[in-house]
């Protein structure tokens, strides 16, 4: 996984650039939120269960939940029975992952590129492909 400092700046020019990261039609800050919390967790060995995730963040529940069903259900986020008690599921990032954050980044920089330059996404695939070479 990209370090914990990586995602914060990503998910940062997300927010601010308001890119897909195949979130759908969403104008939210609380997916980041949650996607943030698990993965910090998730970094230092101990996923949030359901409910400590929902105590941490500062959105309404109703909100955080209709946004963790949506990650849950595209694929972004997973939960896991707990090895102490089956009753606890813990939250964490979907394997998957890693793959929408490469594209993500590949987004990322070619909007960047893109900006920097002052050119077109066309222009950009061709200057690309020449890399690639």
């Amino acid at each position: 996984f990209p370090s914990h400092d990586t995602m914060v700046r990503l998910l940062s020019l997300t927010a601010k650039r308001r890119l897909s990261m195949d979130f759908g039609e969403c104008h939210s800050f609380i997916p980041y939120d949650i996607l943030l919390t698990i993965l910090s967790h998730t970094l230092s060995d101990q996923p949030p269960s359901i409910k400590a995730l929902f105590a941490s963040l500062k959105h309404s529940e109703s909100g955080i939940r209709y946004h963790f069903e949506r990650l849950k259900d595209m694929g972004w986020i997973e939960l896991l029975t707990s090895e102490q008690d089956s009753r606890v599921k813990l939250c964490v990032i979907n394997k998957n992952y890693e793959v929408r954050v490469n594209k993500y980044l590949a987004e990322v920089e070619q909007l960047t590129y893109e900006v920097s330059n002052g050119i077109r996404s066309s222009q950009f695939a061709r200057s690309q492909r020449g890399r690639q070479l």
